[in-house]
């Protein structure tokens, strides 16, 4: 029985229209992928099903009755919920808190103890893994997820709409979040995923719908899609690993860590990090969610001064230079949290990168390489970034961060968000920067590519430095294998 069903579902923004005729149903009981390109039209239609925006044409019935067009509330009260690409808690609110919110809005007749008796048990239920009495500002992104995930089922939904829930995430938490949607479908929740993690949807997934341009190009058996010819050339890579081209250069150190602790408030992230980077090199730092990886960058960018310790970049000390300040020595940031100007163009932001560039043929050039590796940049040039998709938006902040043409370029996340085509462009970019001479620091969850392109790499666990070495070491150490490729990973190493 079909507990929700499209047909033609039209979806416009001026002139730009987002989702074309999209017709599919979803069978109550199921875990039901949607997947595409990043501007496809995936997020648009999700917003359309949960009542955040209105549909300009079609019909969509849910339940067995028509909801086309109906509030968000609305939708909520029905049996719908979401999860969003970011999550978005009240920060100044604890745990338990924000779920105690959801589970008084989905259902405002319940008791107070009834509520809060809720709101416990769906933490309990996600295995959420800190203190209910944690403000949601304390969390990593790992554990964000899971609180959206809490504030979601604490609605009590009969469908539950995932968007890109598994962002971000290491294989082994992979395993765990696969677990908990398993149960949850078993427990009489259906499930309809947008995902870009492939190996998540083949695993839960028995049905899929793919969007290309807002208009479904394939639909049906989760297996026998992916290996459609269309799909394939649209979203999905033949190949993963990057053959990297190493430069030849100097043993002069670039940048240098010492003994540095930081953190937040009252919150200590960093403690006694010491790492380098030499000239033209491709650094990784690795490490489960939450181990500090961001809060390292964001002490080498500026924006979080160390409590100990000392930075220096060619020389120079940086612990306790303002951002704007490191920014002009030659140190570019690409921040996992973006921080686009949503009313201003694409084009606009890309300058807004360049503004310590005083060459208008070096800027000129730069654009002309940041739109050849983006070429979806290219055409949303004029464009609002504000109304760009998730993946556009990541692929911008990653442009943005080229046009200063920095001799370091620091970057968290690259791949968060992006479809399998789109990482590799991503990666491919990144390959391009370093055979340029660019020394990188990177930061990314997706561990198997990495270690196939860096040519060292750290792993950071609980704010401390735990393994250091050329890749060929840490690529085959036991515990990075357990911990951050995967089993299948580890079974293939043992043959």
């Amino acid at each position: 029985m079909a507990l929700l069903e499209l047909s033609d579902i039209t979806k416009r923004f001026g002139g730009l229209t987002a989702v074309n005729g999209v017709t599919f149903s979803v069978e109550e009981g199921e875990i039901f992928g949607l997947i595409g390109p990043n501007g496809a039209g995936k997020s648009t239609l999700l917003n359309c099903l949960a009542g955040a925006s209105r549909a300009n044409a079609g019909t969509i019935r849910f339940d067995g009755r028509d909801t086309t067009g109906l509030s968000a509330e609305r939708m909520c009260r029905l049996g719908v919920a979401r999860t969003f690409q970011i999550p978005r808690p009240f920060p100044g609110m604890s745990v338990f808190e924000n779920v105690l919110v959801a589970a008084t809005f989905g259902d405002p007749h319940l008791r107070r103890a009834e509520v809060a008796t809720r709101a416990l048990h769906m933490l309990e239920y996600v295995e959420f893994p800190r203190p209910v009495a944690t403000l949601a500002s304390r969390l990593n992104a790992s554990q964000l997820k899971r609180l959206d995930l809490a504030r979601a089922l604490a609605s009590h939904p009969k469908l539950l709409l995932l968007d890109e829930f598994a962002a971000g995430l290491t294989p082994a938490e992979l395993v765990d979040i696969a677990a908990l949607l398993r149960r949850i479908r078993a427990d009489g929740t259906t499930i309809l995923m947008v995902e870009h993690v492939m190996r998540l949807i083949l695993d839960l997934c028995g049905r899929l719908s793919v969007l290309q341009y807002g208009e479904l190009i394939a639909h049906g058996d989760a297996t026998t899609v992916a290996q459609d010819e269309r799909v394939r050339e649209a979203y999905l890579c033949t190949y993963y690993m990057l053959s990297v081209i190493r430069p030849q250069r100097p043993e002069e150190r670039v940048l240098r860590l010492t003994g540095v602790e930081a953190g937040y408030d009252l919150l200590q992230v960093l403690w006694g990090v010491d790492l380098r980077v030499e000239e033209g090199e491709f650094v990784a730092l690795l490490g489960p969610n939450g181990a500090g990886k961001t809060t390292t960058l964001r002490a080498i960018a500026g924006f979080v001064p160390p409590i100990n310790g000392s930075i220096t970049f060619r020389g120079e000390r940086l612990d306790g230079v303002l951002p704007h300040k490191v920014s002009t020595v030659g140190i570019g940031y690409v921040s996992e949290s973006l921080n686009l100007f949503p009313a201003m163009s694409v084009y606009e932001n890309l300058l807004v990168g360049a503004y310590a560039v005083r060459d208008k043929a070096q800027i000129s050039s730069t654009m002309d390489f940041v739109f050849e590796l983006f070429p979806r940049l290219l055409e949303r040039r004029d464009q609002l970034a504000g109304t760009l998709s998730g993946g556009e938006r990541k692929m911008l902040a990653i442009g943005r961060g080229l046009m200063a043409s920095p001799s370091l370029l620091l970057v968290d996340e690259p791949s968060l968000g992006l479809a399998p085509m789109a990482t590799l462009t991503a990666f491919e970019a990144l390959k391009q920067l370093h055979a340029r001479g660019v020394t990188i620091r990177l930061v990314e969850q997706n561990v198997n590519t990495t270690l196939h392109l860096v040519d060292r790499a750290y792993v950071l666990e609980r704010g401390r430095i735990v393994l250091e070495g050329p890749v060929a070491e840490v690529r085959e150490n036991p515990t990075v294998i357990q911990a951050y490729l995967g089993r299948s990973h580890a079974a293939k190493e043992s043959r």
